[in-house]
């Protein structure tokens, strides 16, 4: 044999060798891909992108207080009444409330923190910490 024939045998083997890598990386990458666009493994990699944003989660705790909040009082006004007066009130009182609640959360936590020290004693630990 040539040399150019034993050189273009070793490229030819090469060459195999690098298609068959890459199919392996490609089936791999495809793999991947199917796993992570399947709707529970998309629904599970959002939701720990979701609770790993305090910011966000924050506000959505939130806002879950103030609606349940605001809920509770109206059923707390109204009642099981048929009144459409006071169902309209009612209606208008929790949008206040929940309203109320969500803007003031801050404040609303603060009192909270204040007043389960008072209810419950002054010896809290904190990390390891104890505050007098």
């Amino acid at each position: 044999m040539t040399d150019h024939s034993v050189l273009l045998k070793e490229r030819i083997t090469f060459l195999e060798d690098r298609q068959c890598r890459e199919m392996t990386i490609l089936k791999e990458q495809v793999h991947t891909t199917y796993e992570s666009l399947r709707p529970i493994n998309f629904l599970k990699n959002s939701l720990q992108e979701f609770i790993s944003q305090p910011d966000l989660k924050d506000s959505v705790v939130d806002g879950i207080a103030g609606i349940a909040t605001g809920y509770v009082s109206k059923k707390l006004l109204v009642g099981n009444s048929h009144n459409p007066f006071k169902k309209i009130a009612g209606t208008l009182f929790q949008i206040a409330v929940t309203t109320l609640v969500v803007s003031n959360s801050s404040k609303i936590k603060a009192m909270g923190e204040v007043a389960f020290k008072n209810l419950f004693g002054h010896e809290t630990k904190s990390k390891g910490i104890d505050k007098p």
